[in-house]
């Protein structure tokens, strides 16, 4: 604004001023002449007459925040409010120009007061639980969200905005509910659409999430943020060429660094061949070496980076050079990843008698396979000398919520990736447990930082973090191969124990002779000889599929049962299958995503599980055995296909474990045609149940490496 004094509003005769839209004129062509100062007097000697002249200073400020000039906007609205402190417009506008400035408390204290002086007013509730959300202020926003569906139940603005609080809470199906109902009232609000995307890829709703995102997009072609999160969603769906060229779009519309890292990394779940695999993998880290040698700046990690290359680990290849690679690229592209906590920097000597400060930081501490692993880990430590921390960001339900009352602390984080590295600071642990780095952007890059002495990885993702700060990677002694440590970039710990999850009642189901009676339900013949693969599609590289082509022909009477949780997972797959091997094509059994109940029943209802030999989901495994059907397992290179030895050396049945391709196709043919071989299988694992769901081993082995680790680095 421009000094001079405005001589035409200098006195008080009010006959040469008095017209407003005299008044109005005047302050229009001062503005439009540069004169903003007279404009401002004009202004308020016009809302002094008449307090609705206050639109134009609202039009004028809104100008100004579109310009992106929110500091000369806040004095515009500060300069009406001195007039009419009780106009909820302004205090509205005014919080939207102190948010402009990154002054997030500022403007929700006066959101609040534009509720204050305004009731219940839509807008301004809305703005206020978008406000708070980014505050990670959550709790809050939930209980203004509460409000605001009081206020408008059936507007879609109100809808949206308890959707947003719902989403920052980790409540992604009640987001999703509102977001339903605010899209079929407003079908172009294309914000909406888009928050239902990320809502449902958050739920792994992959095609209801890629629909939703093309409705956004169609709407709104330069939604950058759909563009990115359909290019996700596409990559993970198995078409990595139009997930890049997406990526690309992103791109033109604004160039990003970390949209080039991710272009870079996409790779596609299934892979054309071994070799056509082994090609894909150089050049992504040749193109990953290219980036971090451009001196590429990324200034949100959580938005601009990615964990697209966690696609790579379901090779069962060797995959820490190109973690490496991935690590030194985004410490070099963002300094900031590389934050240390306060008393990371001193040195610390832990108190007499004090307890050891341990967190456990992860997405999927709810009712997940992560989360089912790690459970009793936590739960196992003895509270007189650990004071246990939850950090979570992932969904809410009945797991998340019992911590409550099981550990010492539990804490949502969200927010900033600085808000959430000053939130782990705070709490000065001694020891980080990460259990899954790499399968979420939000874990990965928290673990850049030092944010406790100790930092530690585990096997809920059977990866190298590839990460300098991360001292150990903790795994089991049976699951790893001679020459596991070159595998890995951390200290590996090799743990002693059946690697148990925690079970539900429904999980264990004791198998019973007649478990063929089942198979009546699936369209089954009852003289087939069942054979299943029922882990994630995924997992399946073209060595398994000759695998099975084999199996199938030694076996006329052989059927191969899987089930595709996405139906592209399924066509992708059956395309490849069925142009390398169209003999046996047919005999493929082709399942969709199951209920819960339903694919318990038809575990029991296989003569034989089949182990993938590059990933083998301990989880899925666990399943099969607990159901007593024999599993055959050709152990591989890596940590991640060797899971079902593990559990297999730990009750004595190393008869199914193959030693090459050929023995493993006469064991699972075996196993399919005698059936009083088999059937002794099943008792043996009945016999074993004890032993394959109690944590207690495992759970003690990881006290006492903790205390090891505390002896050795607190003192």
């Amino acid at each position: 604004m421009t000094p001079e004094t405005p001589a035409v509003v200098s006195g008080n005769d009010r006959s040469a001023n008095g017209d407003i839209l005299s008044l109005v004129a005047q302050a229009t062509a001062m503005r439009a002449a540069g004169r903003d100062t007279e404009a401002l007097a004009c202004i308020e000697l016009a809302i002094r007459q008449e307090p609705e002249a206050v639109s134009l200073l609202l039009g004028w400020g809104i100008g100004l925040l579109d310009a992106e000039q929110p500091a000369a906007a806040a004095a515009l609205f500060q300069s009406g409010l001195a007039l009419l402190p009780k106009h909820s417009g302004l205090h509205l506008q005014l919080g939207n120009a102190w948010r402009q400035q990154g002054e997030g408390d500022k403007a929700i204290a006066c959101y609040r007061r534009a509720i204050w002086h305004d009731g219940m007013n839509v807008p301004a509730l809305y703005i206020l639980v978008v406000a708070l959300v980014d505050k990670g202020r959550n709790t809050e926003a939930v209980a203004i969200a509460k409000l605001l569906y009081w206020a408008g139940p059936h507007h879609p603005m109100a809808l949206h905005g308890v959707a947003i609080a719902m989403f920052a809470c980790g409540r992604f199906q009640d987001a999703s509910d509102y977001l339903e109902h605010a899209t079929t009232m407003a079908p172009t609000a294309t914000p909406a659409w888009a928050l239902w995307g990320s809502a449902l890829q958050f739920q792994s709703k992959f095609v209801e999430a890629e629909a939703a995102f093309r409705r956004a997009l169609a709407l709104d072609p330069h939604r950058r943020d759909c563009l990115t999160s359909l290019a996700e969603v596409r990559a993970y769906m198995g078409f990595p060429t139009e997930a890049k060229a997406l990526y690309q779009q992103a791109y033109d519309l604004q160039s990003s660094a970390g949209l080039l890292y991710r272009q870079a990394g996409c790779i596609g779940t299934f892979g054309a061949s071994d070799e056509a695999v082994a090609t894909e993998r150089a050049t992504i880290l040749k193109r990953i070496k290219q980036l971090a040698s451009q001196g590429l700046r990324i200034s949100d990690p959580l938005t601009e980076a990615s964990c697209v290359i966690a696609n790579l680990s379901y090779q069962g290849l060797n995959d820490r050079p190109i973690m490496e690679a991935a690590g030194s690229f985004l410490r070099g592209a963002c300094p900031s990843l590389q934050w240390t906590a306060p008393h990371c920097g001193r040195d610390r000597i832990r108190p007499t008698g004090g307890r050891i400060r341990i967190g456990f930081a992860s997405r999927y501490l709810y009712d997940h396979e992560i989360g089912r692993l790690v459970l009793p880990w936590i739960l196992g430590l003895d509270r007189c000398r650990f004071d246990v921390s939850i950090w979570h960001w992932g969904p809410e339900d009945d797991v998340v919520r019992s911590f409550a009352d099981r550990v010492d602390h539990v804490s949502r984080l969200s927010g900033s990736l600085s808000d959430m590295q000053k939130e782990l600071a705070a709490a000065e642990l001694d020891m980080l447990v990460y259990p899954e780095i790499g399968l979420d952007v939000t874990g990965y890059c928290l673990a850049f930082a030092r944010l406790a002495p100790v930092q530690l990885a585990a096997w809920g993702h059977p990866v190298t973090s590839g990460l300098t700060t991360i001292d150990y990677f903790v795994s089991e002694r049976d699951m790893e191969p001679a020459d596991a440590a070159l595998h890995y970039t951390e200290k590996l710990i090799l743990l002693a124990g059946m690697p148990a999850y925690q079970v539900s009642p429904d999980r264990v189901q004791a198998p019973t002779a007649g478990h063929r009676s089942d198979r009546a339900a699936f369209g089954f013949d009852p003289d087939w000889h069942l054979y299943g693969c029922l882990q994630s599609i995924a997992n399946y590289q073209p060595g398994f599929d000759l695998l099975i082509a084999q199996i199938l022909r030694r076996d006329p009477q052989g059927r191969m049962v899987i089930r595709a949780q996405y139906p592209s997972w399924g066509q992708l797959w059956t395309a490849r299958f069925g142009s390398a091997y169209p003999d046996v094509a047919k005999r493929v059994i082709l399942l969709p995503e199951l209920s819960q109940e339903r694919y318990l029943t038809l575990l029991h209802t296989l003569d034989v599980a089949l182990d993938p030999p590059t990933y083998a989901h301990g989880h899925n495994t666990y399943d099969a055995l607990l159901a007593g059907t024999p599993v055959v397992t050709l152990p591989g290179p890596c940590m991640r296909s060797r899971r079902t030895l593990a559990y297999l050396r730990k009750i004595g049945m190393l008869d199914t474990v193959a030693k090459n391709g050929e023995a493993y196709v006469a064991l699972a043919t075996r196993m399919a045609t005698d059936s009083v071989w088999r059937q002794g299988l099943r008792t043996r694992l009945i016999e074993a149940l004890p032993l394959l769901t109690d944590p207690g081993p495992i759970s003690r082995s990881f006290q006492d490496m903790l205390l090891q680790l505390a002896d050795t680095h607190l003192g």
